[in-house]
């Protein structure tokens, strides 16, 4: 059995997130599924590469403000992807 250490508490969250290619001005709403002080997991309709840079924004709280990030791992979840990201 394997045990898993986080540097942060995860907290269930279903707000709206949109991720982002760094190189991208607009992205698809994913929903959120958990988020903490250090990154945030979420549903996406497309598989992202681990390793992959992308920009973070949450439209509810302000929708210019943008996050770097870096997809740390992402695993298919029935017909979608579960993604999880590291804020840098």
């Amino acid at each position: 059995m394997s045990i898993e250490h986080r540097n942060f508490i995860r907290h269930p969250s279903d707000i709206p997130v949109r991720l982002l290619n760094v190189d991208a001005d607009s992205g698809a709403l994913q929903p959120m599924a958990n988020v903490s002080l250090g990154g945030l997991s979420c549903l996406s309709a497309e598989p992202v590469e681990p390793g992959h840079f992308i920009k973070v924004g949450f439209p509810l709280i302000d929708e210019n403000e943008l996050l770097d990030a870096c997809v740390v791992w992402c695993h298919r979840q029935g017909e979608a992807f579960q993604i999880g990201v590291e804020f840098l």
